[in-house]
């Protein structure tokens, strides 16, 4: 074998090297630069039996003099209601009451599974919402999650 041959795959082969982190990581639905995270503090339980509509459990506590904004002014308010006998409707909004623009994404939780709610950009002084539907299984689900936050 020709010796430029020989370089070549071995430079072929140190790249590939340095390209396997990249290929093997995943960025779980996010689309901006990550620089804040926080526990959204509203889960909710739903319970889901046959005949009827779902039921939606949730209690905030909410403490004297705590504030309760995430990353420096981030405030999120999670909204349910029942749709159809399996589903509800989730809306979160994210209320930015910081002198910066963040792009927000909510890392929500069913269980075992996470699902990303992207919600975009939110100038500083005003809020966004978005709104998913979710199908659910009967029996009591939990629903929780997590606020990531980036420039």
């Amino acid at each position: 074998m020709p010796s430029i041959l020989k370089s070549r795959m071995a430079l072929a082969a140190l790249i590939g090297v340095f390209l396997i982190p990249i290929l093997s990581s995943s960025l779980r639905g996010l689309t901006h630069v990550l620089t804040c995270t926080g526990q959204v503090e509203t889960p909710f339980t739903v319970i889901i039996e046959e005949g009827s509509d779902p039921i939606v459990l949730s209690a905030t506590q909410l403490i004297a003099g705590e504030e309760d904004a995430i990353c420096g002014g981030i405030d999120v308010d999670f909204q349910a209601r029942s749709v159809a006998s399996t589903r509800i409707a989730l809306t979160v909004v994210v209320i930015n009451e910081s002198s910066d623009p963040w792009r927000g994404t909510i890392d929500l939780e069913l269980g075992r599974v996470r699902i990303p709610i992207s919600i975009g950009l939110v100038a500083a002084g005003s809020e966004e919402a978005e709104t998913v539907v979710l199908n659910l299984n009967e029996g009591e689900s939990e629903i929780a999650g997590s606020l990531l936050i980036g420039p």
